[in-house]
């Protein structure tokens, strides 16, 4: 098994059997460079109906840093059954490092000079429809390429509605559902001016509630001129 990976000055280091730790201190900073082309295409049909399409990461590439960048290979010897397993969860750490020696013939973290990660690429359609003044609906299909990032490609179903309870206050609801990662949904309220948008957007992944696996909060802001 051969992993390759970038986390800064933070890098990894096998403790035991099936024990890792973490090394190093973990400083967010630019630890890679690349590039990426966006192609898209509008069209407002009746002044209600706006359909687009969106190419997005075309040959898209990060090198990153070689003085942050490690590869680990690991290289095993072992015949066990399922119930030798849980066997194993209950030994000492002296017995699993004795075992360790005998199943782990090779485990060696180095620096390496290269480490490229290709972006995958992605393709939306997406379309929205005005009712009246206050209410609009939008939906989206979106393909997501494999890559070194996520190795299987992904498809995604989205759709929601945008209410104006004021001029300047949308209210926002959707629902996304991923090939990979299940379904998603959240919704949020916003403040508009004439230059500048600003909406606070909450979303559960996973399930409902008490059922979801992941929550997330997102701020974002856009200035007109």
């Amino acid at each position: 098994m051969e992993i390759q990976y970038n986390m800064g000055d933070l890098y990894i280091e096998r403790d035991s059997l099936l024990a890792y730790s973490t090394n190093g201190n973990f400083t967010p900073s630019i630890n890679g460079q690349g590039y990426a082309l966006d192609l898209g295409i509008t069209k407002i049909i009746d002044n209600k109906w706006t359909l687009g399409i969106s190419v997005q990461n075309i040959t898209g590439k990060l090198n990153w840093d070689k003085n942050t960048s490690h590869n680990q290979v690991i290289q095993f010897d072992v015949d066990l059954h399922s119930d030798e397993f849980e066997e194993i969860s209950d030994y000492t750490e002296s017995q699993q490092d004795s075992l360790m020696e005998t199943i782990i013939t090779k485990d060696v973290s180095t620096t390496i000079d290269t480490l490229t990660s290709m972006i995958p690429l992605r393709i939306e359609v997406e379309s929205e429809y005005v009712f009246g003044t206050r209410f609009l609906i939008f939906n989206c299909i979106s393909y997501e390429s494999e890559s070194t990032i996520i190795p299987e490609s992904q498809l995604e179903f989205s759709g929601g509605f945008r209410w104006l309870i004021h001029r300047r206050i949308p209210v926002t609801f959707g629902i996304t559902h991923n090939s990979l990662w299940g379904i998603k949904w959240g919704g949020g309220i916003g403040l508009h001016f004439n230059h500048m948008h600003l909406d606070l957007l909450l979303s559960q992944n996973g399930g409902f509630i008490n059922e979801a696996k992941g929550f997330s909060v997102g701020l974002i802001n856009y200035f007109y001129f």
